[in-house]
């Protein structure tokens, strides 16, 4: 999708419920980026990712001079029963300010002072919490209170007022280390927010009261969006999104699926394939043919002959009532009636039953999907499969729409996690992240490359350290003689080797390294190093970190 099309996106609307403003008493209207690493990515407040309002702003590599654009648009789709058997579906897609209503929900009520507060994003970085934790270790206060520490929305953040300008609600918000477990957020006493990843956006919204033709269950999600800053090709190119979602209404909802939709142009959008890797969890969008760009999207910023492969990779699904993670349960795309008349079956819902054929892996008409041709058999095929395109492309017998040597239609794919049930006040979670491998052959390319990368996300994933426990406690880490003129010696209490070692500008900026100490102590020589406050990082042989206050004399 293109501004190109624009006209068919508005004119869709139209046939498009769900995507169309019913009486609505706050929009979500907030935008930020994810930027700290080689990708750009746009957030929205609402459930919309990776867009701008008119064009594509899922920038990879984001130093590319042409600012080409990976992904359209993309959105999350809730759908389930209520204990009559009355379907209820909410599904974001072109239209951000259509989205849910910034803020948390009671009961399945919304308070139109909160949305409005709540029309925004928190950004985070973990140069910034360890710059707190350090501050506050040094003489057990903050000297230097950070906007993004003292405006984190925990629950009972007395600082909200000042940094926000409003007062939090008595809920549970934005995850923190609470320090004194008193379920209270004080970043006066060194408690900081609990992120992941070097740069992280949290925001809340809910689906909001009845502002569509149809009924929406009341769901209440928060997003922790996050990335790295790393030397790795395949992090620095990837996001991360935790999304934990909650039953905010006074009905259970049953048999619900949570989907992610994504309209995913690979710079010019008149030339994208797209497949999956079920046991990886995974959807991929790959190019036609072996240049993207003219004569399909004259004027259009395109890839040209270096074509990525662009892969979304579910890392948790939701969890049914065993607690199973349910992965990815199903995988469809649809297309744009507008665009070369694909089967009507094929096209974009328009009623509540047929948003969650979608979200259970069904067509619109609620035929499953079949294996083989375009996975759409009108009933005349009994060979049902939950996954369209799932063989490699490069491999010429496989099942892919390489193989199919499948016709252009404007198509969105959908991921579905699911079924599962949720009563008033449960939760559940869905996690991932869009990775990209740069450079790839085509026409066919081999998604191998793509498939190693997901090894990588996926370990990193799991092995994220749990917030809490990621800094030794105060004290820990020795700093004497402080403030020092020469050298100084910096330590760990009882037998923790420090094996790495980092030196901050006390506004974040990375100085000097250390690696491969390997040792409980370390002699740091001032050198050149001017008067002044400087932070340090050490990680440690156990995996957690020790930050800490050094002044230079």
């Amino acid at each position: 999708m293109c501004h190109i099309y624009r006209f068919l996106v508005l004119a869709l609307l139209f046939s498009f419920p769900s995507l169309m403003i019913y009486g609505q008493n706050c929009s979500a209207t907030a935008i930020t980026n994810l930027d700290i690493n080689n990708v750009d990515a746009t957030m929205l407040q609402g459930g919309a990712f990776w867009w701008d309002f008119n064009d594509g702003a899922y920038i990879v590599p984001k130093d590319n001079p042409d600012r080409v654009s990976a992904i359209f648009a993309g959105g999350l789709w809730f759908g389930g029963f209520d204990p009559g058997g009355n379907l209820k579906v909410k599904a974001i897609a072109y239209d951000a300010s259509d989205a849910g209503s910034p803020g948390p929900m009671t009961n399945g009520v919304t308070d139109p002072d909160l949305c409005a507060n709540f029309d925004k994003h928190w950004t985070v970085l973990q140069a910034s919490i360890e710059a707190h934790v350090a501050d506050f270790n040094d003489n057990g206060q903050i000297d230097n209170p950070l906007n993004e520490i003292m405006s984190w929305p925990g629950r009972g953040n007395s600082s909200s007022i000042a940094y926000n300008g409003f007062e939090l609600p008595d809920v549970d918000l934005a995850p923190f280390f609470d320090s004194n477990s008193n379920g209270l957020y004080e970043p006066l006493s060194g408690e900081y927010p609990l992120i992941k990843g070097d740069q992280a956006i949290w925001w809340i919204y809910n689906t909001g009261e009845d502002f569509n033709p149809f009924d929406s269950p009341d769901i209440q999600a928060s997003v922790l969006a996050y990335s790295f800053s790393s030397a790795d090709e395949t992090l620095d190119l990837t996001t991360f999104y935790d999304v934990n979602f909650k039953n905010a209404g006074v009905e259970s909802l049953d048999s619900a699926f949570v989907g992610l939709w994504v309209d995913a142009d690979l710079g010019c959008y008149a030339d994208d394939y797209i497949g999956c890797s079920p046991g990886h969890n995974l959807s991929y969008v790959y190019n036609a043919d072996a240049i993207d760009g003219d004569p399909q999207c004259i004027g259009i910023p395109s890839y040209g002959e270096e074509i990525p492969v662009l892969g979304i990779k579910i890392l948790k699904g939701a969890t049914d009532a065993n607690g199973d993670d349910l992965g990815m349960s199903s995988f469809i795309y649809m297309s744009n009636a507008a665009v070369n008349n694909p089967p009507a079956a094929t096209t974009d819902p328009e009623t509540p039953i047929e948003f969650y054929n979608y979200l259970n892996g069904h067509w619109r008409d609620g035929i499953p999907m079949t294996f083989g041709g375009d996975g759409y058999s009108g009933g005349l095929s009994t060979d049902e499969t939950n996954y369209v395109f799932t063989d490699n492309p490069s491999d010429p017998n496989g099942w892919s729409m390489c193989s199919v040597a499948f016709p252009f239609y404007d198509r969105r794919t959908l991921m579905n996690s699911g079924p599962f049930n949720l009563q008033p006040g449960q939760s559940n979670q869905i996690s991932f992240a869009v990775i990209t491998v740069e450079n790839q052959v085509h026409p066919c390319p081999d998604i191998t490359p793509l498939l190693d990368a997901c090894e990588i996300v996926k370990n990193t994933f799991d092995g994220l350290t749990p917030a809490a426990e990621q800094f030794l406690p105060q004290s820990e880490m020795q700093v004497f003689p402080n403030p020092f003129i020469h050298e100084v010696k910096i330590s760990i209490k009882g037998e923790i080797k420090i094996q790495d070692l980092s030196l901050f500008s006390i506004d974040g900026k990375l100085l000097k390294e250390f690696n491969g100490i390997n040792s409980t102590e370390f002699m740091l020589e001032r050198g050149a190093m001017p008067k002044g406050i400087y932070l340090l990082k050490a990680q440690l042989d156990n995996g957690q970190l020790a930050v800490g206050k050094l002044v230079a004399e």
